[in-house]
């Protein structure tokens, strides 16, 4: 699959590398995607609506260009699993998007 595949159901649960530079604290950091925000005409103050499921992203489909991602880290040494703090990423700013695993 290519990373920029975006015609998929399955993007939450993938994860990938972080190269933006709105979060630089995530830089080179393997995060997973947990949700996606969907923002009607790309307004953020319009309507958000976060979703979390498979079934409920693909009756709405993904709009790259105003659907924003959240992520969550990998925090390796010493803890060895995903962070609980999430961020807001665009599709754009990961590299390497693939299944988890």
């Amino acid at each position: 699959m290519n990373d920029r595949d975006t015609n998929t159901n399955s993007i939450i649960g993938k994860v990938g590398e972080y190269r933006g530079v709105e979060h630089p604290y995530l830089t080179g950091y393997t995060v997973r995607v947990v949700a996606v925000v969907k923002r009607p005409g790309g307004d953020p103050n319009r309507g958000a609506v976060c979703v979390t499921r498979e079934e409920l992203l693909a009756a709405g489909g993904f709009d790259e260009a105003t659907d924003i991602l959240e992520v969550v880290a990998w925090l390796d040494v010493p803890y060895r699993r995903w962070g609980a703090v999430s961020s807001d990423v665009r599709l754009a700013d990961l590299v390497d998007l693939r299944e988890e695993g």
